[in-house]
């Protein structure tokens, strides 16, 4: 503990703590010193140089080891009046011993940093087709984009991707199975709608853009189950062309077997929603979500919003 007589001037005593929490304590020290011990630069220390003449190193060391206190949370101190009377004192306390002894349990390091598996793409309880989306070599995680020949059949992965088809659009597509470049899917990552070419279509930022191909070919983005559970499937289904004709059919499917369908006639501004309560997946499992034509081809584009979030029993 610090001691500060009283004096004439300030007749107060104040006893400080020393040790790590003394530190708002220390600052008001300071303050209080600031009446008493005159820094040396100041205009007062000047005035008394003739008395303090004798003084000044010890007044400049006093000042040092308050400061040092403000820094360092104190251990030991003094300081000194204007006549170098001696106002305060102090030394290591069983306080300040106990700080150190907190100060060391908390700020030692772990043996070993936590793990990152927490932060794993294959291992979180929400996906998002839209904000998962990346462009890389691969689609993202546990999604894939890709290709049917009719509903439910075999599943191709497309083997070419083109960055900025449009201006902030990426797709991906087969230009061996659809050389007109119609069938694929597209991910906006402006944040504003892009339109296509022709103007009758647009590219949503918002969500995933699919179309089939002719002759039977489907458009499909798959997600594969990375752990056993059950999921809970949400989000809804946009016609995108405005032309005349329009009514390409939506599909979801699990394993190959359909959970939902419906068909988006008249394309824009034709919209439906989708929620699948409590689907049970094991490991390996598929999610598809099919777009494929209607009675005829053309002006099939769709916009595509799903998450997929596995059920937490509370």
């Amino acid at each position: 503990m610090a001691f500060i007589e009283p004096t004439a001037t300030s007749g107060i005593s104040v006893w400080v703590p020393i040790g790590g929490s003394s530190g708002l304590l220390c600052l008001l020290f300071t303050i209080l010193m600031w009446a008493e011990v005159k820094p040396p630069w100041s205009r007062q220390h000047r005035e008394k140089a003739v008395s303090l003449q004798n003084k000044g190193k010890i007044v400049w060391v006093s000042w040092l080891l308050t400061f040092s206190l403000v820094l360092l949370g104190g251990t030991a101190f003094l300081a000194l009046g204007p006549q170098g009377r001696l106002l305060a004192w102090g030394v290591p306390t069983l306080l300040g011993l106990f700080d150190l002894m907190i100060w060391f349990v908390l700020m030692r390091p772990t043996a070993a940093p936590p793990s990152l598996e927490f932060l794993s793409p294959l291992r979180r309880s929400v996906y998002d087709v839209v904000r998962d989306c990346t462009m890389g070599d691969d689609p993202p995680g546990p999604w894939k984009y890709g290709y049917s020949q009719g509903v439910g059949n075999a599943f191709h992965p497309f083997n070419a991707r083109h960055s900025d088809a449009f201006a902030g659009v990426d797709r991906w597509f087969c230009p061996e199975i659809d050389l007109g470049q119609n069938m694929g899917v597209m991910h906006n990552r402006t944040n504003h709608t892009v339109a296509g070419v022709p103007r009758t279509y647009t590219i949503r930022a918002d969500m995933m853009h699919m179309h089939p191909g002719e002759g039977g070919y489907c458009a499909v983005i798959r997600w594969q189950c990375p752990e056993d559970g059950i999921y809970v499937i949400q989000g809804s289904c946009d016609g995108l062309d405005k032309q005349e004709g329009a009514d390409p059919v939506v599909h979801i499917m699990r394993n190959s077997v359909e959970l939902w369908q419906t068909a988006l006639v008249g394309g824009v501004p034709s919209a439906e929603t989708f929620s699948l309560p409590k689907v049970f997946f094991e490991s390996g499992d598929t999610l598809d979500f099919v777009v494929s034509q209607g009675a005829t081809w053309g002006a099939d584009s769709v916009g595509l919003k799903a998450t997929i979030r596995k059920y937490e029993r509370t």
